[in-house]
């Protein structure tokens, strides 16, 4: 069982030995959650690896503050010391972690996925505000990547074509020359994805303690062929321009799809050609997303909507009641539909549909548009009911 050698408001270090003369330093991503079946990020390769872990687990979409991981160093430097080779694995903000702390834990090989040069909403402004509401003043100063970080060998994997991270990349490689830069095409934030196993992490683990990085990414690139990751990302790419195109790479590759994957491309299809006013393709892959997966209220919503601006409010409102016969209790699919009520001027239904709603949700959306159709109806007690809940 690891054994927990520090701990503190921020993070857990977890100390998994092997007896091996490798040590691994993961740090955990942004949604990873420590349980009693995974504690720390690797835990479930790691027998299978016989390699020893230290994992640093965040509490929170946190960023490794400096201060504490200063403490946990001090605190695991006598286990770090006893072994001859150690590399630092992350991904995301986990990526992050395991450039800008490698020179503090001794570590002689770096393997990142995706990360970020910092999160200081000033760097990037409004080319990249996807994790700007993460950071804090008062624990992330001077927090962004150094030269002094890193000066250990390794691999940097991205997507240049993901414009958000390539930010980030160019930054960190104008600062820290010592790793190598390999990019992974249209596998978006997910590079990770294509050596997720023991067998693929042994392979990796393996050629970087030979510094054979070539192979690596001659490995990567194979895999990223038929990687659902890559076909998912490289379907909206195209299907931004040529949604048929995207619809054949789909049929020629779906079985490389999961079941989830595959409903992601037919969702994200729709709404992308929703908003380049496509409705035809847009309502073609809104009907693949609902045969996929007809229980997701997104893709209910976005099909009943569109239905609903083409003329087929109808059809729409049907869809939406064989919907509501399995998941009656979905209250943002209750408010869609009181949305094509009001359109069809059904607007006492419309009236009850919302209140239902918000019976289940207590949504401000869903009172605002009740207030709204109130006062249009000069209903106006209730209207000033709803006003203060």
């Amino acid at each position: 069982m690891p054994l927990t050698i520090y701990d503190d408001e921020y993070l857990t270090v977890f100390y998994d030995n092997q007896d091996s003369n490798v040590l691994i330093i993961s740090f955990s991503p942004l949604n990873f959650i420590s349980n009693q079946r995974t504690r720390y990020w690797g835990e479930s390769i790691c027998k299978r690896l016989n390699t020893s872990f230290l994992g640093f687990v965040a509490k929170g979409k946190n960023w490794y503050p400096g201060e504490s991981i200063t403490k946990a160093a001090s605190a695991s430097m006598a286990i770090i010391d006893t072994y001859d080779k150690k590399i630092s694995l992350g991904t995301s903000m986990g990526g992050y972690a395991s450039i800008k702390y490698s020179n503090l834990l001794n570590v002689d090989y770096v393997v990142s996925f995706s990360p970020q040069y910092c999160i200081n909403p000033e760097t990037f402004g409004n080319l990249d505000k996807r994790f700007s509401s993460h950071y804090i003043e008062s624990i992330h100063q001077e927090m962004q990547i150094s030269g002094n970080d890193c000066h250990a060998k390794g691999l940097i994997f991205y997507d240049r074509f993901y414009f958000e991270d390539n930010l980030h990349i160019n930054k960190i490689k104008n600062i820290v020359n010592s790793l190598s830069y390999r990019s992974l095409n249209f596998t978006h934030h997910f590079q990770i994805e294509l050596f997720l196993g023991s067998e693929n992490m042994k392979f990796l683990i393996k050629n970087i303690l030979k510094e054979d990085f070539s192979i690596i990414y001659k490995e990567a690139l194979y895999r990223r062929r038929t990687s659902s990751i890559r076909l998912a990302t490289l379907t909206q790419v195209v299907g931004k321009k040529r949604p048929e195109l995207a619809l054949k790479i789909i049929n020629n590759y779906g079985s490389y799809f999961s079941k989830n994957g595959l409903f992601n491309a037919y969702h994200g299809l729709a709404l992308n050609n929703k908003i380049k006013n496509n409705y035809g393709w847009a309502l073609h892959f809104s009907f693949l997303a609902i045969k996929n997966n007809p229980s997701n209220s997104s893709a209910i919503i976005n099909f009943a909507n569109l239905l609903s601006r083409l003329g087929f409010s109808t059809i729409a409102l049907r869809y939406i009641n064989d919907f509501l016969d399995v998941n009656n209790k979905d209250p943002f699919v209750l408010n869609a539909m009181a949305g094509i009520l009001i359109t069809e001027e059904l607007f006492l239904e419309a009236i009850t549909k919302l209140e239902n709603a918000i019976e289940i949700k207590p949504h401000e959306d869903f009172y605002k548009r009740l207030i709204r159709l109130s006062l249009r109806l000069k209903m106006n007690e209730k209207a000033l009911y709803h006003s203060f809940k």
